[in-house]
């Protein structure tokens, strides 16, 4: 339900419990804004625009503390009481072009932003946001999203097929490339070993930690697959345009289509449960 304009753009969602979550996007006149529900997305009400810029994404470490993400005005907004106020963090500027894709903190130190910037792919904080500092990851194309699978291990996915590896909180990366011709959009990994990513379109599991991938088979394709999700291994949800909204609960044997067939565009996913 959506309390803004019509043609409203969603970009990132995040349930921080089973009840509370936060989502942004910009609406139709490209005025960045976060909704909040605390009633598992029954109703939602603003918490913070910008007219200035579009929210890109967001993340939250707990119910207090979150980071909103500006796509093009270098811009981190900060909250630390569950979005009630927010205040103008950190202004990240690097000479040159620059595109900021999504927001991630793994702790209440350690956040990385991720997209195209000045020819670096990835900019990390180890204070909470109050400097950034761009990383060497092997590769110049652009990551779109990271995960923390613990043990200071980050993995990451991004264009032209990239797949990475740190095992160092981000010091150190290990390149693969796992097809040239796909733009990868998200991954979730259950543990170290096992985990799936997505994008234009296809899908690919591993269960050895990365090194080897294996298509999955999907019965429709959407032009982009933009995220998954999975409760565990084997139970999860993959989201992408023409209405796309595929679900497994094998571990992707089988692939069972939700929705498909026309322009809504699913950006994110979050989910909280999983309906049999």
């Amino acid at each position: 339900q959506n309390p803004l304009a019509n043609n409203a753009t969603f970009y990132k969602i995040q349930f921080i419990n089973n009840n509370t979550g936060y989502i942004c996007g910009n609406d139709a006149n490209v005025t960045g804004f976060c909704l909040k529900t605390t009633d598992v997305g029954n109703t939602w009400y603003v918490t913070d625009y910008d007219v200035a810029d579009l929210f890109r994404s967001l993340s939250f470490i707990n119910e207090n503390t979150g980071y909103i993400l500006g796509k093009w005005d270098h811009t981190i907004r900060k909250t630390t009481n569950g979005g009630m106020t927010w205040i103008n963090y950190a202004i990240i500027y690097y000479p040159g072009h620059y595109y900021y894709a999504d927001i991630n903190f793994v702790n209440e130190n350690t956040g990385f932003i991720m997209g195209d910037v000045n020819n670096y792919n990835l900019i990390r904080t180890t204070n909470g946001g109050s400097n950034w500092t761009t990383l060497n990851t092997g590769t110049f194309n652009v990551i779109w999203k990271t995960q923390y699978i613990g043990y200071n291990t980050i993995f990451a996915v991004g264009e032209l097929g990239e797949f990475l590896k740190s095992y160092d909180m981000g010091n150190t990366w290990n390149e693969q490339q796992i097809s040239p011709y796909y733009f990868f959009r998200s991954l979730y990994f259950a543990n170290i070993n096992s985990g799936y990513i997505c994008g234009n379109g296809r899908i690919y599991k591993t269960t050895d930690n990365g090194n080897n991938w294996t298509e999955q088979n999907i019965p429709r394709h959407p032009s982009s697959f933009s995220d998954l999700e999975f409760i565990d291994l084997n139970k999860g949800y993959a989201v992408g345009d023409s209405n796309c909204v595929i679900k497994t609960s094998d571990g992707g044997v089988n692939w069972n289509v939700m929705h498909f067939g026309n322009n809504v565009i699913y950006n994110d996913i979050s989910l909280q449960s999983f309906d049999s």
